[in-house]
């Protein structure tokens, strides 16, 4: 009959998928979240808020034409949606980047609205914050 050389093959392959399914391993292992998430102080992010609202206020009515208003609410939007919020301030939040976002559609439209006094009448509320 035949005879057949015998090969390592078979070990050269179960050796290249162990060492293939342990790296996998390991770089999912490796790869988990972090589960430390540090709350976000209410006075630090009031704080902020305010200081963006009113620093967009005045930068918004000394802006000289739509372009320039246009800018200051994308970058007021970015800069606010990029911060932490406490659970008991979301609804400030909310308020905010909504007014801000309807001043920015009115903007865009050439509609003159409300947008701008509400956003001082939210400017107002959140001056109130203690």
């Amino acid at each position: 009959m035949f005879c057949h050389k015998r090969s390592f093959f078979p070990w050269v392959l179960a050796m290249l998928t162990i060492t293939l399914a342990s790296f996998i391993y390991a770089s999912f292992v490796s790869r988990s979240p972090s589960t430390e998430i540090t709350p976000v102080s209410r006075t630090a992010y009031e704080s902020k808020a305010k200081s963006l609202m009113s620093s967009f206020l005045q930068s918004y009515e000394g802006a000289q034409d739509d372009l320039q208003k246009q800018s200051l609410i994308e970058t007021t939007m970015n800069e606010v949606l990029s911060l932490r919020v406490p659970t008991e301030d979301k609804d400030a939040h909310l308020q905010f980047v909504l007014r801000l976002n309807q001043l920015k559609e009115e903007l865009a439209s050439k509609q003159v609205g409300t947008g701008l006094d509400k956003l001082k009448e939210t400017a107002e509320q959140m001056q109130s914050w203690k």
